[in-house]
């Protein structure tokens, strides 16, 4: 009698565990994690703000990889949202080798063109800090921490007029005489750029 209550037991156990798995198979749908304090604290300022993790088991190490790959990050997304722009004024301040651009490739522009922007997003990502972080302690003795940086010069504003500014001053000095940078328009340009990032996350 007990034997063939605990086979009953057991069979219902196996069929409803094939039937759970039947059913995660069937709709393909994993576990839905949860964001952490710092994704949603970057979420809600996007263009500013950037979240890096690190592990290590280095405490310190861990925080030095995760800043790193947040101002990496800061890096290409203003570089990502900058580039229209700058392209539209590459041609008049002698991105291309000067306003000649025979012989030049499209690709050699385009390098020039993506050189030149990263160079200025990596000086405005210099004013970003840490504004906060979450430290994990994991089984194996590693520390997983996550770290949110902000741009600490002000808004949205405030950084296109950054991005402006640092645009002009890295005009070769042979060229400034001879080009004629739009500085209120490619400010404008960088500043809807970066509002629409905000739209798109």
């Amino acid at each position: 009698m007990k034997r063939s209550i605990l086979f009953n037991v057991l069979m219902c156990v196996i069929a409803l565990s094939v039937c759970s798995c039947a059913s995660k198979k069937a709709t393909g749908e994993g576990v839905e994690i949860e964001l952490n304090r710092v994704e949603k604290l970057q979420l809600e300022k996007p263009s500013l703000r950037m979240v890096g993790s690190g592990q290590h088991f280095n405490e310190s190490t861990a925080r030095n990889v995760a800043e790193l790959q947040a101002r990496g990050q800061f890096v290409r997304a203003i570089s990502a949202r900058i580039t229209p722009a700058t392209k539209a004024q590459a041609g008049s301040i002698g991105l291309y080798g000067g306003n000649d651009t025979k012989g030049q490739s499209v690709s050699d522009q385009s390098d020039a063109v993506n050189d030149f922007v990263s160079s200025v997003a990596q000086e405005i990502v210099k004013n970003a800090g840490v504004i906060d972080y979450i430290k994990f302690k994991l089984p194996n003795n590693q520390y997983k921490i996550y770290v949110c940086l902000e741009y600490q010069a002000g808004g949205i504003s405030e950084m296109a007029n950054e991005i402006a500014k640092t645009f002009e001053q890295k005009i070769p000095e042979d060229q400034k005489l001879k080009v004629k940078f739009e500085f209120d328009r490619y400010k404008k340009e960088v500043e809807e750029d970066l509002k629409s990032y905000k739209e798109e996350r």
